[in-house]
């Protein structure tokens, strides 16, 4: 049976057994004491610490994973983006951003995500693998 047939059958199937539903509810079905109940708002503090984002920095060691063994540092904001941190360890490996590849975990880090959705922001050392394409 194919799927335009087990709808066709559904539909068929509904308009023999139509099922009724009240728009409206008749006013004396309403219990009026519901109506009348007061209904209690809890009253919560409003926290007195004022809610400040402080900038951490996080220090990221990357090496390669093939020989040969390069590597490169950087400290950076956990609120930079992957990109960002691509563009701090370039100069240091002598070679442009799109040939650098960086991946934590065995995860390939995507150059549009902040650090801060892979490294849990109360890190303060993060070890990377990297990959250096070859410019062609």
């Amino acid at each position: 049976m194919s799927q335009v047939q087990i709808v066709r059958s559904f539909i068929e199937e509904l308009s023999k057994n139509p099922r009724k539903h009240p728009d409206r509810i008749p006013a004396d079905k309403i219990n009026s004491s519901a109506l009348s109940t007061p209904i209690g708002i809890p009253k919560t503090p409003f926290p007195k610490k004022k809610f400040e984002q402080e900038e951490k920095k996080v220090r990221i060691l990357a090496k390669t994973v093939r020989p040969p063994v390069v590597s490169a540092s950087a400290e950076i904001s956990t609120q930079s983006t992957v990109l960002d941190l691509k563009e701090s360890l370039a100069p240091q490996l002598n070679t442009v951003v799109p040939s650098l590849r960086l991946l934590y975990k065995g995860k390939p880090l995507v150059n549009s995500k902040f650090l801060t959705d892979y490294f849990d922001p109360d890190v303060t050392d993060v070890s990377l693998q990297m990959f250096l394409l070859q410019n062609s």
